[in-house]
């Protein structure tokens, strides 16, 4: 790369390198408050929230589009934006504020939504996030889980992936859900709650206890319940299945099957299977007790890439090679987690 530098401009030539101004930056001079009013009407959630938008800096800032970063909820109609309103131009030292009215469903597997906000004139942008504060929510109450086990076909030394249900209340709807350590890559909102669950191995072993947090509709309140499991639980599933080399013996638990929390044994039957896996076009789901009635194709973050019902057949022409997950709902409401991988 030839590079000259002459009279306060800076001039570069490459044959394999192209150097263009950055579009955009982040807006230093503006700080943000978030604050929000809600109301619920049949388990929806009417939120209001209002972004308190001041410039600290020494120029003039206008505030005219605004980037939701929850694309698939809007696509779902899971979260849907009814108004946006903007502020007027922000001199120096001044504040204004953007109000944004929305509907809202869930969250999904978090229980916070993102926003940039862009300055087109300046060329600058503002990140900030909403959610609902659970300091807010006056019902709170604590929660078993029915199933836990370890996904072998998806799991490795460096990231474990669970199955998990939980015994939420028959009555609430899940607004959002979230564990701590993270991160859930997938659940359905009916109750019990069923999910994926991904563990990075080396901070589990670190960890006392992995928390769920269903924030729920209860008779149009909100309603935080709580599931707590122990790592040991966890552990030993991993170790079930030879991905850790080593776990103290008092950590594990019975190999082979979980222990659900009523003292039964979870046997494992009607698992399904992938044929052909690795494959690159046409797969087929066999080994199930009960017809297929779903089937999502999921990265392995759990973005979903494309859904198909009905039918224990589906094609993967489209996707590019690579590892994907793949969730199977059957006719009893079972849901199963498979590995594909994508030749």
């Amino acid at each position: 790369m030839n590079a000259l530098y002459f009279n306060n401009n800076c001039n570069a030539t490459s044959p394999y390198l192209t150097i263009e101004p950055q579009r955009y930056c982040s807006c230093d001079s503006i700080t943000t408050n978030v604050t929000y009013d809600y109301e619920i009407n049949n388990c929806i959630l009417s939120c209001k929230v209002y972004v308190e938008i001041c410039n600290n800096g020494s120029i003039a800032h206008t505030f005219n589009s605004l980037d939701p970063q929850f694309s698939d909820l809007l696509a779902s109609g899971e979260v849907y934006l009814s108004s946006i309103t903007y502020p007027n131009t922000i001199y120096p030292n001044t504040c204004d504020t953007l109000i944004i009215s929305m509907e809202i469903k869930t969250f999904g597997n978090h229980r916070y939504l993102d926003f940039i906000l862009n300055d087109d004139q300046v060329l600058c942008f503002k990140e900030f996030t909403w959610g609902i504060n659970i300091d807010d929510i006056d019902c709170e109450k604590e929660i078993d889980y029915t199933y836990l086990d370890v996904i072998s076909e998806l799991s490795t030394e460096y990231a474990g992936y669970f199955y998990f249900s939980l015994n939420t209340d028959p009555s609430s709807s899940v607004l959002a859900l979230w564990s701590e350590p993270p991160q859930i890559i997938n659940f359905t909102g009916s109750s019990p709650v069923q999910g994926l669950l991904m563990l990075d191995v080396e901070r589990l072993k670190t960890e006392k206890k992995v928390c769920f947090y269903a924030l729920t509709c209860i008779d149009d309140r909100l309603c935080l319940q709580i599931c707590c499991i122990e790592v040991e639980k966890f552990l030993g599933g991993l170790s079930s299945i030879g991905v850790l080399s080593s776990v103290q013996e008092e950590q594990l638990v019975e190999e082979e099957e979980f222990e659900t929390k009523t003292g039964q044994k979870e046997q494992k039957t009607g698992k399904p299977e992938l044929v052909p896996n690795p494959a690159n076009n046409e797969v087929r789901i066999v080994g199930l007790e009960n017809d297929v009635v779903e089937v999502v194709i999921m990265d392995m973050q759990g973005k979903i890439l494309k859904t198909f019902a009905d039918s224990d057949m589906f094609y993967i022409d489209f996707l590019p090679k690579g590892s994907y997950i793949i969730r199977i709902k059957d006719s009893g409401n079972k849901v199963h987690y498979q590995k594909l991988i994508k030749q």
